[in-house]
C-alpha cells in the first residue's frame, strides 16, 4: 500500500479541503467495499491492476483552525486482505461530543463531507454502503452491490450482474448487460 496525505486547506467561500489519496495493487478479479456517509463515491475502471482512491473531505467553519480540527476527525480507513480492499468513513466524536452534534449543533453552521474518486481494474467487484452521498459507477465488468440511503444513483456499462438497494434517491442505469436486481422506496 503506498500512501499519500496532504492537509493543506483550499479555502473556497467558508469551504476548505483536506485531500487523502491512497493506491493498493491488486491481482485480477479484485474486490471493493467502499462506504460513506455524507458526499459522494465515483467509480471508474482503469488498465492498471490497481485500486486507486483519491478523496476530499470537504468541511465549512467559521475558519480554517476550526475545519482543521473537524477534518481531523473524519477518518478515512483504507484496509486490504488477500484481494479485497475496504473504505470506510469514520467520523469520530469531538471531544466526548457525539460528532453530528457537534457540528450540527451550534449556532455557526458547520457541515462535512468526503468525496471519493475512486479507479478500478474492469473485473473488479464493487460492494458501496452509502447514506446521504451519490454514486456514480462506469464500466465495471464484474458484480456491482449498492445500498444507499437518500443519494442519486447513476451506472452505465455495467457487465456483471447488479444489485441495487435504494431509499429516497433517483436512479439513471445504461448499458447495463448482467442480471439486475434493483430495489427502491422513493425517487426517480
Amino acid at each position: 500500500i503506498v500512501g499519500l496525505a496532504g492537509a493543506n486547506p483550499a479555502q473556497a467561500g467558508d469551504v476548505y479541503t483536506f485531500t487523502f489519496d491512497r493506491e493498493v495493487k491488486t491481482a485480477d478479479h479484485p474486490a471493493l467495499d467502499i462506504s460513506n456517509t455524507s458526499g459522494s463515491i465515483t467509480i471508474n475502471s482503469n488498465q492498471d491492476k490497481v485500486i486507486k482512491i483519491q478523496s476530499q473531505k470537504k468541511v465549512k467553519a467559521k475558519d480554517a483552525q476550526e475545519a482543521q480540527k473537524i477534518a481531523e476527525h473524519i477518518v478515512i480507513d483504507v484496509t486490504s486482505q488477500g484481494n479485497a480492499v475496504k473504505v470506510e468513513t469514520e467520523f469520530e466524536d469531538v471531544k466526548g461530543e457525539n460528532f453530528w452534534d457537534f457540528l450540527f449543533g451550534r449556532r455557526f453552521s458547520r457541515s462535512a463531507w468526503v468525496e471519493y474518486q475512486v479507479w478500478v481494474p474492469q473485473d473488479c467487484q464493487i460492494l458501496v454502503g452509502a447514506t446521504s452521498a451519490d454514486i456514480s459507477i462506469n464500466k465495471i465488468q464484474a458484480e456491482v452491490r449498492i445500498s444507499c440511503t437518500s443519494g442519486d444513483i447513476q451506472l452505465k456499462d455495467i457487465e456483471g450482474d447488479l444489485e441495487v438497494s435504494v431509499t429516497s434517491g433517483d436512479m439513471l442505469l445504461t448499458g447495463i448487460k448482467g442480471k439486475a436486481d434493483i430495489s427502491a422506496t422513493s425517487g426517480d
